[in-house]
């Protein structure tokens, strides 16, 4: 299966006190005051479907707005596939957000 890289850009000060929530580079002239990181996300398919499972880096906690389907569509428009999820390294869905995503607990637990 494929194994891809992005690079992408946290605020080192947001993922000490909320965690881990990075988003695609797509100019340099944005991510001032962010830190770079190097992830790789790998293809599997079970029972006929493909998804996108993150296999470096520190555990991505979700994505805010728009950061995630905007991975999601770099991931298979460069391998040419249409997956729908995205996993973290510990098999959490990160994208799309569901009452299963640990965007959503978390979200829950601290209200």
């Amino acid at each position: 299966m494929h194994e891809l890289e992005r690079i992408m850009s946290y605020n080192s000060h947001e993922r000490e006190t909320l965690g881990f929530y990075p988003t695609l580079v797509d100019s340099l002239e944005k991510t001032l005051n962010k830190t770079l990181i190097s992830i790789h996300f790998r293809l599997f398919q079970n029972k006929g479907e493909y998804f996108w499972q993150q296999v470096t880096g520190p555990v991505i906690f979700g994505f805010i707005k728009k950061h995630g389907e905007e991975l999601l569509h770099s991931l298979n428009h460069e391998a040419t596939v249409n997956a729908r999820i995205i996993r973290n390294s510990g098999s959490r869905i990160i994208f799309p957000i569901t009452y299963n995503t640990t965007f959503y607990i978390l979200k829950n637990y601290s209200s």
